[in-house]
């Protein structure tokens, strides 16, 4: 009411201005018409400011209904995310049942949780603008329905058969699918509201494609009407914006193909506009549109490296940031509550931290912008929204960091955490849309500089360069590590799968015990250098300013009690005797032991499709089987050491044929030399004695290890 009579009123007061202007316009020499006139647009302007402080305080009244629409809006997804959270702990209960009354138990309450979770979902799926996001979330919910029923048959027939290998795959696959699908509802909730779709691909490769698409037709009327010129002028923008951020070895390389683009392009927009012998220009159209379409070839396959460096540094400059100001809070909490504390001192790391996230998150849209399908692009861009909305709340924590509160510091290592899950989640998206080989090739030769790097250090004894190259290997193997075992879980080939699991372990045990020294060795350095230093202290000191003595005590010990093995690309795969277990074989010297470590070690490999393998255990139980009898007379034994001599030579056969089919030479020869060896054993195996019984568990387990590398090597290859 009182908006409205505001507005009549400066209405009127307008009236009265047209008025005075007109009567002033007949009598411009009377000063009663000029006053009025001024009086009037007096009251014209007051009644303005009028409206505009009413204006005023009803934004500042929409800002607050605006706050708090977003508080409810955050508090309904943090309902359905708690649901499905408590969804996912039942899912886990119910997939460890081992009798019918637990597994009923279980599923009762499995089955109320996500009836809750159902409710909550439909109603946040029913308010949302988005109808990608209700489609997306309708359709998870009827996933989840259709799980039900077969996740009570399978976990029944999993109890009722526990060794029914059906069965457990069934048990595994329905178990993943139901959590991969909450886990989706949990994302689409958190990511941003699109408007509309994202797109079947990435914004470079949509113009990529479309580009290459108009170039292999050769039609000049085609490139004439259509959007040519801006398909050129986006690709290459994208690209230079792309290699700005990238190493400058990448940014020469990216801005040639550019120039060489922008040139043939060029030259194309030269034929069609001229009209001389259009089969001349025809002929040179064709052979300019064939040149451009491998230059643009040739860039495509740049970017993708430029971007995969973009990653690797990027990732390894935030794992640096995160975990510093991740040990500087967990400091700060473990000390002294009572005593107030200065925190500023954190400020320089909080604005690194968030700096690192904004490069993520840059990284990210170049990474979005090459993806090949929608469901990779999603996967992206969600990860990609969720950094963003944890970077604001940092961001506002950081303010809040002059009032010296311990809970602001509480708060801020929360975030941290959920930092850390949000771009774990992140490089999956990544690696659904990089190529795995190539990021692994280039992680290695990182891994190998800074191994050089190590050396170089601890010969020159500086610490300061032996920390930097020591950090930035221990991250290029977690980085490298995360994206193979991403890799392996999606590969449905079981040699390929089982030679690539070996190989991750040995990495991963290396990346550990690196680790944990390399953590051990940091921390006697801080409490050496300063034992009573107070946590401001810790937290401004640059490790690098630290006592020379203790750096180079401790970087001696570190080098020549971890120091990691050079890398030789001849023996891909371990030895039987570089093994942990192998001290332990050497001492038990039975034939019951050899037999059961032999059926140990078979059982860790999938015999799927691997008739290696699946020799190899058959064996083990023939081994086993002849120690019940070894002490008795008769056929049983021979026979039994018949059908180990029949299974050694099938399993000779098959290295035989992978050693042929090997293009590694040096897979071959030590092939060669295992299934001699073998034969050899296997031939003086008349009378089993403790002696051969070992040489041949070795050799045959060497064999399955060198046959499952022969293979990862041929299928690279």
């Amino acid at each position: 009411m009182e908006m409205s009579s505001l507005l009549d009123s400066v209405s009127v007061s307008g009236q009265h201005v047209l008025l005075a202007a007109q009567k002033l316009s007949i009598q411009p020499s009377t000063a009663e018409h000029r006053e009025e006139l001024i009086t009037a647009t007096q009251n014209v302007f007051l009644g303005v400011v009028k409206v505009k402080y009413m204006f005023s305080g009803v934004f500042k009244c929409i800002l607050k209904i605006n706050h708090v629409l977003l508080v409810d809006d955050y508090a309904t997804v943090r309902r359905v995310v708690s649901a499905a959270d408590q969804v996912l702990e039942f899912l886990s209960d119910l997939g460890s049942s081992s009798d019918i009354k637990s597994l009923l138990k279980s599923f009762q309450v499995f089955s109320e949780a996500l009836l809750v979770l159902h409710g909550l979902t439909v109603e946040r799926a029913n308010s949302l603008q988005d109808p990608t996001q209700t489609e997306h979330l309708l359709d998870s919910l009827e996933t989840l329905r259709r799980c039900v029923s077969m996740l009570h048959t399978a976990m029944c027939t999993t109890i009722k058969h526990p060794t029914s290998e059906q069965a457990q795959a069934a048990k595994t696959y329905i178990l993943d699918k139901v959590q991969s699908t909450v886990s989706d509802i949990v994302r689409t909730l958190k990511s941003e509201c699109h408007p509309g779709s994202l797109g079947p691909c990435g914004y470079y490769t949509e113009r990529r494609n479309s580009l290459l698409k108009l170039l292999t037709c050769f039609s000049t009327s085609s490139l004439q009407c259509s959007s040519f010129d801006i398909l050129v002028r986006d690709l290459v923008f994208h690209c230079m914006a792309t290699a700005n951020t990238s190493r400058r070895e990448f940014q020469q390389r990216v801005v040639g193909h550019c120039r060489y683009i922008l040139q043939f392009w060029s030259e194309i927009r030269t034929i069609l506009k001229s009209s001389v012998d259009p089969d001349h220009s025809q002929e040179s159209l064709e052979k300019n549109c064939t040149v451009l379409v491998q230059q643009i070839q040739m860039l495509d396959k740049t970017l993708m490296t430029t971007v995969l460096y973009e990653v690797l540094d990027t990732f390894l400059t935030a794992s640096s940031t995160f975990e510093e100001l991740l040990r500087v809070t967990r400091q700060i909490q473990a000390s002294d509550s009572s005593t107030e504390m200065d925190l500023i001192f954190i400020q320089p790391l909080v604005e690194d931290f968030i700096s690192s996230t904004d490069r993520i998150t840059q990284v990210a849209h170049f990474v979005s912008a090459m993806a090949v399908d929608a469901k990779s692009l999603e996967s992206v861009e969600n990860s990609r929204a969720c950094l963003t909305r944890l970077r604001g709340q940092i961001a506002a924590l950081s303010l809040e960091l002059a009032d010296n509160s311990v809970q602001t510091v509480q708060k801020l290592h929360e975030l941290c955490l959920k930092w850390e899950e949000e771009t774990s989640q992140l490089q999956d998206a990544l690696s659904d849309v990089t190529d795995v080989r190539e990021f692994t090739s280039i992680a290695i030769n990182e891994i190998i500089y800074d191994r050089h790097g190590c050396d170089a250090a601890y010969r020159e004894q500086s610490y300061k360069l032996f920390l930097e190259h020591g950090t930035n290997l221990i991250c290029h193997m977690k980085l490298m590590i995360h994206s193979v075992r991403r890799h392996v879980d999606r590969s449905d080939n079981p040699v390929y799968r089982n030679g690539l699991l070996v190989l991750l372990k040995q990495v991963h045990s290396s990346q550990t015990k690196v680790s944990m020294s390399w953590h051990k060795g940091d921390t006697e350095i801080i409490e050496a250098a300063e034992p009573k230093v107070n946590m401001a202290a810790v937290a401004q000191n640059e490790r690098g300013n630290m006592e020379p003595d203790v750096s180079m005590s401790w970087l001696s010990r570190f080098y020549r009690s971890t120091m990691i093995p050079p890398c030789h690309h001849s023996r891909p795969y371990f030895s039987l005797q570089d093994d942990a277990g192998s001290n332990a074989y050497k001492e038990a010297s039975s034939l019951t032991y050899t037999s059961l470590y032999l059926k140990r070690e078979s059982n860790s490999w999938d015999p799927k499709d691997n008739r290696i393998v699946q020799v190899t255990r058959k064996m083990a139980d023939t081994i086993c089987y002849m120690t019940q009898y070894l002490r008795k007379k008769g056929p049983i034994l021979v026979r039994a050491t018949r059908d180990v001599i029949s299974n050694c030579q099938s399993v000779t056969q098959f290295i035989r044929v992978i050693a042929n089919h090997c293009l590694d030479k040096q897979c071959t020869v030590e092939l060669s030399l295992i299934f001699e060896q073998i034969l050899t054993i296997t031939n003086q195996l008349n009378i089993i004695s403790r002696s051969n019984a070992q040489n041949l568990l070795q050799t045959v387990l060497c064999g399955v290890h060198a046959a499952e590398t022969a293979c990862i090597t041929v299928t690279l290859t």
